[in-house]
């Protein structure tokens, strides 16, 4: 019986395999619209007409096999269609996220630019479902890069912050406002942190005298160390340690290299996550 169930284990793998290099080819569609920019998330064209093809049978947390669906842009112009990125499409008249069309969209001008955001001649769109920036200038926008994805950005105006789909008028103070690290940024009125579970800015009143950046999560002034706590799916809070000694802050190097920003020594004590963890 250890040696059917075996077997039986060994052809179903096999069988998961065909069928997983089969469903990621377009068909039934007759060919990709471009195959460079298409993943299990592609365009397609069948009989004159554009299909999106959505998912595809990667297993996912729960260990389930999906099945690829195909939906067809109804009304979409296959001569001048052309996918812009994965899943976002357009043609001569209109923009398409996935199947759906985006009527807020100027297809005639919309693209991405060299900063990777999605623009048309009058707006900067922002996540997903290309959600209109507020008061963003589509000719002067730029992304203020970050260590991994983009977080500020500005035009000639404002400043912008973004947090996976989300973005917004941070309403700072243009002139003095500078980044200080990954996690804070500040001006002549407040220090900034993000909030990962609501559409705002964590923000203090500011030390006239600046901040120095220390890991990518750390900061600290003449009087405190800052630390603002992510956890996944709530809210963020701002850590403030009260510091005796600004001389004696440093990052603690004997960490993973994946965790080190997490850690600093300060006061004689090694803290981790904005947490007392030795003294």
């Amino acid at each position: 019986m250890k040696y059917l169930l075996g077997g039986m284990t060994i052809i179903i793998n096999i069988l998961m395999i065909l069928l997983l290099n089969t469903c990621e080819q377009i068909p039934p569609m007759g060919g990709y619209v471009d195959r460079s920019k298409s993943n299990r998330f592609s365009y397609g064209i069948f009989k004159n007409s554009i299909y999106y093809k959505s998912g595809s049978p990667v297993t996912d947390i729960k260990g389930i096999f999906g099945i690829p669906t195909y939906s067809r842009l109804k009304g979409a112009n296959v001569a001048s269609f052309e996918v812009i990125s994965w899943g976002i499409g357009k043609d001569k008249n209109t923009v398409y996220v996935g199947n759906e069309k985006q009527p807020h969209v100027d297809a005639a001008t919309f693209h991405i630019n060299s900063d990777g955001v999605a623009c048309d001649n009058k707006s900067v769109f922002c996540g997903s479902y290309l959600h209109i920036i507020d008061e963003a200038d589509p000719q002067s926008f730029e992304v203020i890069k970050g260590d991994y994805i983009w977080q500020w950005a500005r035009d000639k105006n404002n400043y912008y912050y973004k947090y996976y789909h989300d973005c917004f008028n941070a309403d700072v103070d243009y002139n003095t406002f500078q980044l200080i690290n990954y996690s804070f940024a500040w001006d002549k009125n407040y220090l900034y942190t993000g909030n990962i579970a609501t559409k705002e800015l964590i923000k203090t009143k500011a030390n006239p005298g600046g901040y120095t950046p220390v890991t990518k999560y750390y900061i600290h002034d003449d009087q405190n160390i800052y630390f603002c706590r992510y956890i996944y799916d709530r809210e963020s809070s701002l850590v403030t340690i009260p510091l005796k000694d600004p001389e004696s802050v440093q990052p603690f190097i004997n960490t993973e290299e994946d965790d080190k920003d997490n850690f600093i020594v300060a006061n004689n004590t090694i803290y981790y996550f904005g947490e007392l963890f030795i003294k």
